[in-house]
């Protein structure tokens, strides 16, 4: 169905549908900008990806996203369901290449330091500590 609209809408030039890809993050280091664009968001992996591939991101002010990403710093943030704010922060970054990759650097830099593979080790080892450990604790009560 979206590809019969992107053809109807003749943006076939446009858009390309990739399909299915296991390497998402090879994928994000070719690209200059991620947009994640939605009205729910917990944990915006996608966009935290698109981040640590060197992306600028663009996200939907929301919960989850805003914790994210600090607008004008490291990516912008545009009103949920609003295509147009959605579309000016897109054409502002392919405008403002210098921009761009201000916040593309910034964003990598501040996905490695705040959900990198070592911290991200370090808080689910710990998660895990003490959980085992409350677990023991509630063994020994019963």
């Amino acid at each position: 169905p979206v590809e019969r609209l992107s053809t109807t809408l003749a943006l076939d030039g446009q858009v390309r549908f990739l399909g299915l890809h296991r390497d998402v993050p090879g994928l994000l280091m070719g690209e200059r900008i991620c947009v994640l664009s939605t009205r729910y968001e917990g944990m915006p992996l996608a966009l935290i990806e698109g981040m640590a591939a060197g992306c600028a991101v663009i996200g939907s002010d929301v919960p989850g996203v805003r914790e994210v990403i600090r607008d004008g710093v490291d990516g912008r943030l545009v009103a949920a369901g609003d295509p147009v704010a959605l579309a000016d922060a897109l054409e502002g970054l392919l405008r403002d290449p210098d921009t761009a990759a201000r916040m593309a650097a910034a964003a990598r830099k501040a996905a490695l330091e705040r959900h990198g593979r070592e911290l991200m080790n370090a808080r689910y080892e710990a998660l895990f500590l003490s959980l085992a450990g409350s677990s023991t604790t509630t063994r020994k009560h019963a």
